[in-house]
């Protein structure tokens, strides 16, 4: 009986509540950069939405096309790029190439 409530207690534990998001362990954000002759953008999955960023502060580095890179971020009240199609401004820290 009490192995019955282990695997359940586990089982349970192992649920959880989930984001559904494009995370890593320790909780950055993994997105695809997106090069347009309006903008640089970055393609993340959220809350099981494709939801698309303007980083205002992207470095060079990671500014091409198809890169896939991990990093955190924080919205930002800079103004969006005209005829960038984009849903939220972003300023982005701890930016390194997914592996």
């Amino acid at each position: 009986m009490k192995t019955f409530f282990l695997i359940l207690s586990l089982s349970l534990l192992s649920c959880g509540t989930s984001k559904n998001s494009e995370t890593t362990d320790n909780n950055q954000t993994k997105g695809l950069i997106i090069n347009t002759e309006a903008c640089t953008s970055i393609e993340v999955t959220l809350e099981g939405k494709k939801i698309t960023m303007y980083p205002i502060n992207l470095d060079e580095t990671f500014n091409k096309t198809g890169l896939i890179i991990l990093f955190d971020y924080l919205p930002s009240k800079a103004p969006q790029p005209i005829n960038c199609n984009i849903d939220m401004v972003v300023s982005l820290s701890n930016v390194s190439l997914a592996k």
